[in-house]
């Protein structure tokens, strides 16, 4: 992990004790293996370093370029190490002892800052540029590893953490009352804004250099929506993406210690877990994997490819964290303001568990959904509609020689005779509809921040889309993607864990848009290219089977227990901070309150559950930092 202070006018602030701050924020929960920094008048950079990796041992902590004076802080991992030292003429005999900081610095002495262009991978860095007297910071394509900021015209400070600002105490930390709003209502992701004013995030694909009177941010990467047709048939394609979907998860298991993949029994995450079993470079003793059982059917899925591969070690959680309190507590500390994304502190079970067997790599399947394995290949019979390429819509759709004809002519019907396109997807907009009139923010924070307006607009989601890129770039790649990377980032890390997201990967990302979108989907199968792609190491019935669907809950909902046991301490709490009594109408959370305890429904307890767990939430991180 990665933080620091450039000065650019002010010159009154003294940096050397507050290298220890920032060190022992990094490491308040565990110690990295590898500490340092540098400093002189203008510039202090702190990097935490976690052995894991081969090349990782060989990392200064910071690197630091004798000719140029050049120094890098960093914090991730390249996957395309071996076509960069390649470019860079790196002799193949120190490619094994070069680290991935001092790649990158050499990068950057040969193109400068358009080095962001040939390097890949999960990483946010800095170079501080000791002749211009300039720091160039980056993050990488899909925001995996955080990188937050605050600039003004006397200084500059970075962190890949917010605690590390609040501990700072240089820095103003004025809460953001339109975002503590919108966290109540679940819309308070963003590629920029955080919980705070002053305090920003680096978008994805970006890169920002600072110098002492200017300062400028840059977009080094946006993802070509147009497919190309060029490769012919599918078996083209599919050898080029089972490529990159090999490069995907092979560059990012390159561990000296045990490896841990989560598998939910659900394609994308098999996916990952088949692969990581294929291709480690260690006894299969040496692969844990990681699962939550809660439907009825959910174990036979998660332990089939465990037993194709011979996976022996199966950790499959039918609980949940009890330690709710002690949860909420470190994740606090660790993020400095509140969780975004559930699902970082959902997996804590995962980290515990994984840091107890000497696991310092967790891969997830997330991402398949909304990018490579798509769940919305049904819009590729939109787009075909749209485009007028009958005989193409034609083959696609699955039936018989009665059924498929009569399916075509209903679709040729409603889209030729549906005068106004659906506004919204239907089931959200229903669902929306119902929980609505549960929210607790007072009506005149409402409407100054156009709340209501914005809490429906996500009821939208495909409604309206006829093309599946369009549809991903502007649905799917959402500021949720990267916030759930950032947190689990975070939260994992302080279990010396560094978790990736093989399904992510950017090249194999640009690669499946470029896909026609007629391989996509075929007679009623969605996710169908993928699923040809891995069909060879994936079991069959859980590569084909048709849905979702794994029966019922054994028990009820775990994530809402989960929610349960938090709102139940909530409410052993004393009051609310005065900045949340601006935002939230403690009468609708009384009523709220009393429907519950007057009424066994469904949708009134889920949605007390949430707003109490999001009071709970903002009202903790108030009390705690403010």
């Amino acid at each position: 992990m990665i933080a620091g202070i450039f000065l650019r006018k002010q010159k009154k602030i003294d940096l050397t004790p507050l290298k220890d701050i920032i060190l022992n924020t990094l490491n308040q929960f565990n110690t990295a293996d590898k500490i340092g920094g540098y400093q002189n008048e203008n510039v202090l950079l702190v990097q935490t370093t976690r052995f894991n990796t081969p090349e990782s041992f060989f990392d200064p902590t910071p690197y630091i370029d004798q000719a140029s004076g050049n120094v890098i802080v960093s914090w991730g991992i390249l996957t395309n190490r071996d076509e960069l030292a390649k470019e860079i003429n790196l002799p193949t005999k120190e490619l094994k002892e070069t680290s991935d900081a001092e790649f990158i610095l050499k990068s950057y002495l040969k193109w400068g800052e358009n080095c962001p262009s040939h390097i890949y991978g999960d990483f946010s860095f800095v170079i501080y540029s000791k002749k211009d007297n300039s720091l160039f910071c980056c993050i990488d394509h899909m925001g995996v590893k955080p990188f937050y900021y605050y600039l003004c015209e006397d200084y500059f400070a970075f962190a890949s953490t917010v605690s590390v600002f609040h501990n700072l105490r240089i820095i103003p930390m004025k809460p953001d009352i339109e975002w503590a709003a919108k966290y109540l209502l679940h819309l308070s992701m963003d590629f920029v804004k955080t919980a705070y004013h002053d305090i920003f995030k680096l978008r994805p694909a970006n890169c920002l250099t600072v110098a002492r009177d200017n300062h400028t941010i840059r977009e080094y990467f946006t993802f070509n929506p147009e497919e190309d047709p060029s490769l012919g048939n599918i078996e083209n394609y599919l050898q080029i993406y089972r490529e990159l979907l090999n490069k995907a998860v092979s560059s990012r298991i390159r561990t000296k210690y045990n490896l841990g993949s989560e598998t939910s029994g659900g394609i994308d995450s098999s996916t990952v877990t088949a692969l990581a079993a294929k291709l480690f470079n260690q006894p299969i003793d040496n692969l844990y994997a990681f699962g939550f059982a809660y439907l009825e059917h959910e174990p036979q899925y998660i332990l089939q490819v465990s037993q194709r591969y011979g996976i022996i070690n199966n950790f499959i959680c039918c609980g949940i964290e009890n330690n709710i309190e002690d949860v909420k507590e470190r994740a606090l500390k660790i993020l400095g303001s509140p969780v975004e994304h559930g699902n970082a502190t959902f997996h804590t079970i995962f980290y515990k568990k994984a840091q107890s067997v000497n696991i310092r790599t967790l891969l997830s399947g997330f991402g398949g959904d909304e990018f490579v394995t798509t769940l919305h290949g049904n819009l590729a019979l939109e787009q075909l509609m749209e485009e007028k390429k009958y005989f193409d819509l034609f083959r696609m759709l699955h039936g018989n020689s009665i059924t498929r004809p009569l399916r075509f002519i209903k679709k040729y019907c409603k889209q030729k005779f549906q005068f106004k396109k659906a506004e919204f997807n239907q089931r959200f907009l229903n669902a929306w509809n119902q929980r609505w009139p549960y929210c607790v923010i007072k009506d005149e924070i409402i409407d100054a921040y156009d709340l209501k307006n914005k809490y429906f607009d996500t009821a939208k989601f495909d409604a309206g889309y006829t093309n599946i890129n369009k549809f991903t770039l502007e649905n799917r790649f959402a500021p949720f993607v990267p916030t759930r990377m950032g947190n689990c980032s975070l939260l994992a890390e302080s279990y010396g864990i560094d978790y990736h997201w093989p399904l992510l990967d950017v090249r194999m990302i640009q690669f499946f848009l470029s896909i026609p979108s007629s391989m996509k989907y075929h007679r009623g199968t969605g996710r169908y290219f993928h699923r040809k792609a891995v069909d060879d190491f994936l079991p069959k019935g859980l590569n084909w089977k048709p849905n979702k669907y794994m029966g019922e809950n054994v028990r009820e909902n775990v994530r809402e227990d989960f929610r349960e046991n938090e709102a139940n301490i909530i409410f052993n709490t004393s009051g609310l901070h005065d900045s949340l009594n601006q935002i939230v109408d403690t009468r609708k959370l009384d009523k709220l309150n009393s429907l519950r305890d007057s009424r066994n429904n469904k949708e009134i307890n889920y949605s007390y559950s949430m707003n109490v767990c999001s009071v709970s939430a903002i009202n903790h991180w108030l009390k705690t930092f403010h």
